[in-house]
């Protein structure tokens, strides 16, 4: 994983319902992962993208802190 965001940045990549490849890093601050053309379903939330592939920097109005991040 060569990429990370901080989970101040509300995009599908630090968002609860973002289902792609990711991992947070070991303090916890930030989300690390392939690349920003990597695509992951949005798995929840009843947003615009419910269901799709989506990119980790894609955004919408039902982005919710992954729970894993501080």
């Amino acid at each position: 994983m060569s990429t990370s965001k901080r989970p101040s940045q509300k995009i599908c990549i630090t968002c609860e319902h973002w289902g792609g490849t990711r991992k947070a890093s070991t303090s916890r601050d930030s989300v690390e992962y392939g690349s920003d053309l990597d695509k992951g379903e949005c798995v929840g939330g009843g947003g615009g993208y419910n269901r799709m592939q989506v990119r980790p920097v894609g955004t919408c109005s039902k982005w919710e802190k992954w729970g894993v991040l501080k």
